[in-house]
């Protein structure tokens, strides 16, 4: 047998035993992982367990940085930390690719031990201890890597995980050991790897709880350095055609405006994940769809009106906002009553409109108000399609609503002056058996309604008048009989009315 057939099997069988024995000590009676409770601080038990890998030879071991000395390093992530510095027992410490880190070679062993410093931004966990677990179960593990062991602990009050794993990869035995910490959505990851020489059958240097503690002691987040904090993340979102209605068959963009303009302008900040909903079952319904880049669309053919939410989420910052949106099917017409209007250009004078849809059973929404000439009227808009109209100014003017798709309706409003007053007298002598008439005027004069009402308050036995204010005595009226007449015109926002009196001669 060759020495590499050799050597790959016995590197088969060792990458076999090395996992068997990773999971026995790190499983409970469910085989989770069993982890300290939150708040308590690491400690390495040192019991005596024949599977565990993690268990040290020494007894006085006390990991892998007992003779490193550390310089402090401060991030604009609000994190400040340590990194080794010590270059003169031959460390070299500098920038990596993702952050900062430090390795040498043991002069006496040739391990290679290594420790890196990475800030990964900003991230999708929530700082919660459900989350945090599934977030580290899942963060930075690759094929080929077994877990040793997991322990819980607290930086500065808030939870954090250590992580042993040992690694096979490309015919190394390799310790590492992970700390993760999460402050306000950014991941500080630390790794410790302590890598034996290929070709030495020496025991490396393996990495415990104990060595990934010391580096948690030198962590401490500062929010008050941190470039972004969570009020970064509170947008609101934004419909570039400015309406909440939507025709069947038609498009709508959305997009979200950052408080904070900075992190509009960072794309990975401010990526956000687009949602759309029925608002009355909370279900996404088949008859729209929602992009990836906040563009709603609807099918041409929508047989009822649907109420959407749309919600951006922010994986960032984990904020959201809502836009309400209906969608209404196609529309045949629409109308509005009543469909012309006389008013009075006088202080109180309004009135009511309603605007509704063909087919009926279509709410009146999104529908626009027009007049022309523009200064000839106010137009206040209320709820269902109902608008209240106030006159500006004497004339007509038409009042058009618009509704989805182009359809309209008008309006013809006419504005004059109100009757403020009536002037009335008596034409003629008042005897039994003959007729007198009243003579009126309404004030001002051009007042733009001249309709007015007459009335006596003696029966038809007395007197009567007709609708042109001509009096009819009856000739069995007795002398001396005072009769009231009374006047109503209609010409004003409330009626006016005035009275005069005569005496049966």
């Amino acid at each position: 047998m060759t020495f590499l057939k050799l050597r790959r099997r016995t590197l088969a069988v060792l990458i076999w035993l090395i996992v068997v024995l990773a999971a026995l000590p790190a499983a409970g009676e469910g085989g989770n992982p069993q982890a300290a409770p939150a708040g308590t601080a690491p400690v390495q038990t040192g019991q005596a367990e024949d599977a565990d890998p993690l268990k040290d030879a020494d007894p006085v071991e006390e990991g892998v940085l007992r003779d490193y000395r550390t310089t402090e390093y401060a991030s604009r992530t609000g994190f400040s930390f340590h990194v080794i510095s010590d270059e003169e027992q031959g460390f070299a410490w500098g920038k990596t690719q993702n952050g900062i880190g430090a390795r040498r070679v043991d002069p006496d062993s040739y391990h290679t031990l290594y420790e890196e410093f990475v800030i990964h931004g900003v991230t999708d966990f929530k700082e919660n201890p459900e989350d945090a677990n599934a977030f580290y179960d899942r963060y930075d593990y690759q094929t080929g890597e077994a877990v040793l062991k997991q322990e819980e602990i607290e930086i500065d009050g808030h939870p954090a995980r250590i992580v042993l794993r040992v690694s096979l990869q490309g015919g190394l035995v390799t310790y590492i050991g992970g700390l993760y910490y999460v402050r306000n959505n950014t991941v500080l990851k630390v790794r410790l790897l302590s890598i034996p020489p290929q070709d030495s059958a020496t025991e490396p240097p393996k990495v415990t709880v104990a060595d990934m503690a010391r580096i948690a002691e030198g962590i401490h987040y500062d929010e008050s350095a941190a470039e972004l904090k969570q009020e970064d993340g509170q947008f609101r979102i934004l419909c570039q055609e400015g309406v909440s209605e939507i025709l069947a068959g038609q498009t709508l963009n959305f997009e979200a405006l950052f408080e904070n303009g900075t992190v509009a302008q960072n794309k990975n900040l401010s990526r956000m994940e687009w949602h759309v909903k029925e608002a009355e079952t909370g279900t996404a319904p088949e008859e729209v769809s929602l992009s990836a880049k906040g563009q709603l669309t609807t099918r041409k053919k929508i047989s009822r009106v649907i109420n959407l939410v749309v919600t951006a989420e922010s994986p960032v910052f984990h904020t959201a906002a809502e836009y309400p949106v209906t969608v209404i099917p196609a529309v045949s017409g629409v109308k509005v009553t009543p469909n012309s209007l006389t008013m009075y250009l006088a202080e109180g004078s309004e009135a009511a409109v309603q605007a509704s849809m063909i087919p009926e059973h279509i709410p009146p929404v999104g529908l626009t108000w027009s007049v022309s000439p523009r200064k000839m009227v106010e137009i206040i808009p209320g709820d269902d399609g109902m608008v209240t109209i106030r006159p500006l100014a004497s004339g007509k003017a038409t009042v058009t609503v618009t509704g989805l798709g182009g359809k309209k309706a008008k309006l013809q409003v006419r504005i004059v002056e109100p009757v403020t007053d009536i002037s009335l007298s008596i034409g003629g002598t008042p005897r039994p058996g003959g007729k007198v008439r009243v003579i009126w005027s309404l004030i001002p004069k051009n007042a733009g309604v001249q309709d007015v009402t007459w009335s006596l308050d003696v029966d038809s036995t007395i007197a009567s008048i007709s609708r042109s204010g001509n009096i009819t005595i009856s000739p069995d009226a007795p002398s001396g009989t005072i009769i009231t007449v009374t006047c109503n015109a209609y010409g004003a926002p409330e009626p006016v009315s005035r009275f005069i009196t005569f005496t049966v001669q």
